[in-house]
């Protein structure tokens, strides 16, 4: 794993981890902590929770401390983030919120009974 120069130590680049990671199958119960509006905002896509609690997740190239900063402070946990870029991100938030994205924007325009 390499760290690349970025102001947060944590942001980590792993090209086997990018390379695999649509082969991924994110639980629904990890993709609910952050809602799909929150991750296409800050270019966040939850995967994992790790040993110590931390949610990991995969951010867009260019998103700083202070993203990584709001993202924990929405949902209220700690945040490991590994980066990719901002093209196969969105790609990967569409596959893996698919029909959850499309299930909450119909609850949104569904009109009030």
């Amino acid at each position: 794993m390499q760290t690349l120069n970025h102001p947060s130590p944590l942001i980590t680049r792993d090209a086997q981890f990018i390379e695999t990671f649509e082969g991924i199958s994110i639980p629904h119960s990890i993709l609910s902590i952050i809602p799909y509006q929150t991750a296409m905002e800050h270019f966040v896509l939850p995967y994992a929770i790790d040993e110590k609690g931390r949610l990991r997740v995969v951010m867009a190239h260019g998103c700083g401390a202070e993203t990584l900063q709001r993202v924990q402070l929405c949902i209220g946990r700690l945040v490991r983030p590994m980066l990719l870029d901002k093209e196969a991100l969105l790609a990967l938030i569409a596959k893996h919120y698919g029909a959850l994205a499309t299930e909450e924007g119909a609850a949104l325009q569904r009109p009030e009974a």
